[in-house]
């Protein structure tokens, strides 16, 4: 509206500290070079509204090429306007206020401000256009030719590895059935992962290890500190300390009791009203003091449950 009706309206916002709108959106204009932008309609629309608001103020004698000044603090629009200027000596395509003086005048700011139409002559001409003339180059460029695809060789199915080498729940993918809540350890097996993918027995034979020093690693049921959850876990007995995983890997560890801090480890079924269970109890440094932890822990067999509690005190030591 401004555009179309009142010239004196639009000088008194372009105008002003010597045509710093306008200057700031021809040196935009300017010094983007995307070709995506170049083709854009509404890109050719801003850079005509642009040369009409410049057509204007030239009528008006109000126009002046404006600049970034050097201290002005404005690095983006100092280094376009460098960009711009080797553009102008270096005979780029980035045009410059030079240029755009000596431009022909814009069209009549009161004419309709619909975007031009690009023509053929807007694009980039093939490639064949540089070396053939128009009479002869459909004669002499040779017609085109698929190339022919052949067809990769079906892969070899190898046959599937035994059931000892399947692989285990950490080399499987992130968690199925292993990282699980129950209400009774007692009837779900905390070895359910290795018996489902290679059949392993839970006493353990099979069960690859983690660490290679390890004293002992296998599957049980311990109870969450706040909520009482059971959860199956991976147990892992170090020479220095026992830690609890939210399966067979080193990463996402749960729980971990130092060597020197057990204070007893003992059979915990009336305590969790649940069979084959026992508690290793710690006193461990906390930012306020000691602080007394006890992980409730239940196996699958009496025979595991035996095993891990001698062991466990074997390694770790206890002071009743």
């Amino acid at each position: 509206q401004v555009v179309s009706g009142d010239k004196q309206a639009l000088s008194r916002v372009f105008a002003e500290n010597g045509c710093e709108r306008i200057g700031r959106l021809r040196l935009v204009v300017d010094t983007v070079n995307l070709e995506v932008y170049q083709k854009d309609p509404r890109w050719v629309h801003l850079s005509n509204l642009a040369a009409t608001v410049e057509s204007v103020l030239r009528e008006l004698g109000k126009f002046h090429v404006w600049k970034p000044p050097e201290d002005g603090g404005d690095s983006s629009m100092q280094r376009r306007q460098m960009v711009r200027e080797l553009g102008q000596r270096t005979g780029s395509s980035v045009c410059g206020e030079e240029e755009l003086a000596g431009a022909p005048p814009a069209p009549d700011p009161l004419s309709s401000l619909a975007p031009r139409k690009l023509k053929s002559e807007d694009f980039p001409t093939p490639p064949l256009g540089g070396w053939l003339s128009s009479s002869s180059s459909a004669a002499a460029a040779p017609a085109y030719t698929p190339p022919v695809v052949k067809e990769a060789p079906a892969p070899v199915s190898e046959p599937a590895a035994p059931a000892e080498e399947a692989a285990t729940p950490s080399e499987a993918g992130p968690g199925e059935d292993w990282d699980v809540e129950v209400d009774n350890p007692n009837q779900t097996s905390a070895g359910a992962p290795d018996q489902k993918r290679s059949g392993a027995k839970t006493d353990g034979s099979r069960i690859r290890y983690i660490y290679s020093n390890s004293v002992l690693e296998g599957w049980v049921w311990k109870r969450s500190q706040y909520l009482k959850k059971w959860r199956r876990r991976w147990l892992v007995l170090q020479p220095d300390y026992l830690a609890t995983y939210k399966q067979r890997s080193n990463a996402g560890q749960t729980e971990k009791v130092e060597k020197g801090t057990v204070v007893q480890v003992y059979s915990a079924d009336a305590e969790v009203c649940q069979t084959k269970a026992f508690c290793v109890t710690a006193a461990q440094k906390r930012t306020l003091g000691l602080r007394t932890t006890k992980l409730f822990m239940v196996c699958d067999t009496e025979q595991q449950r035996d095993e891990w509690m001698k062991k466990i005190n074997d390694t770790l030591g206890t002071s009743k």
